[in-house]
Order: structure tokens, then sequence, then C-alpha cells
């Protein structure tokens, strides 16, 4: 059936660093006539959006080629949301597999994140591809990213007893004057 992709649907990648996940749209021989995002999720404590746009207020991700007619393209960084639709030009549909749209997160912090589509089946109101007037999505593909490791490494932690005891710690020896 038809379905959405996160691609890679997992990786690896450590704090402060970039990595980008496709949204990947498989028609399976179907006619798409537009796709609605509604709402990609992701953990914002962990995770940020790179805006691919600059040049427009607000932070996008950078559609793809496959449809032509951007509806909406809206992140919001605090609440963890993507919301994007697209339409194929009037008249036309789109029936194949390719890249609906690129997020490019950015790396917060360490942990498991999670980046899920809101997704019922049938459901015209939430994720969706519209075929024929109705929801022919059937599935989609979420992603779980891990932050791990460290970008500067903590310092050496020493015990207090040893550190401190008095036997190891010696007075300088006063200056003497020549």
């Amino acid at each position: 059936g038809v379905s959405l992709s996160l691609s890679p649907s997992t990786t690896s990648i450590a704090p402060n660093q970039t990595f980008t996940v496709n949204v990947v749209l498989n028609t399976s021989g179907q006619n798409a006539a537009g796709v609605d995002l509604n709402k990609l999720r992701f953990n914002s404590s962990m995770l940020q959006v790179v805006d691919s746009n600059t040049s427009v207020s607000g932070i996008q991700i950078a559609p793809g080629s496959i449809m032509p007619t951007n509806v909406a393209n809206i992140v919001d960084n605090s609440a963890g949301t993507i919301t994007f639709s697209q339409l194929t030009n009037p008249g036309t549909t789109y029936n194949g597999s390719g890249t609906l749209a690129t997020i490019t997160f950015r790396a917060v912090s360490s942990g498991t994140a999670n980046v899920t589509l809101d997704f019922t089946p049938g459901s015209g109101i939430d994720t969706n591809v519209a075929g024929n007037g109705v929801d022919i999505l059937s599935a989609v593909v979420n992603g779980t990213y891990t932050v791990s490791g460290t970008t500067t490494p903590p310092p050496p932690s020493y015990s207090q007893s040893s550190y401190y005891s008095q036997s190891s710690y010696t007075t300088p020896p006063p200056p003497t004057s020549n």
C-alpha cells in the first residue's frame, strides 16, 4: 500500500551534529494528488530543525521535487512539530516513489529521540495521502535517532578522600633569597 517513510529510520549522532532525514512517499502504483504531514513530531529537547530557507521568515523543511505546490511548511521547534502539505498540479497525479521533503535536524542533547507521524488509517485530518478524494495512506515508518557521546570530554573525577588526603599534600618550601 501507500507509505510515508522516514529515511534513515535509525541513526546515531553526537550532540551538536546535524543530520538529514528524508520523508519518502511510495504510492505503490496508486495515484496521489496531495500529501499532508499533520503532524510530524520530534523531541524538541533532543532535536531541533535547522531552517532550510533563511530568506523566508519562520523555520521550514526542504521540499522535494515530486509535488510542485507547497501548501504548508511550518516548523515549531518549541513544540517539536512539523506541518507540511504539498499538492500536484491541478488535473495531475503523482505515481511512484520519491522524496517528499528533507528535514535537517541538529542534535542538542543526549538520549533517544523518536520522530513520529500522527497517522490514523482512513483519517483525512492527520497525516494522509490524497488519492481520488480519499486518504490512501496505509502505513508510515517512523524514526528513532540516538544522540550519544560528548563533544568535550568531562573533567576527570577525583574522590574527595584521596585527592585531599593530608599525607599526599605538602606545603611548598618558603622562597629563598640569594
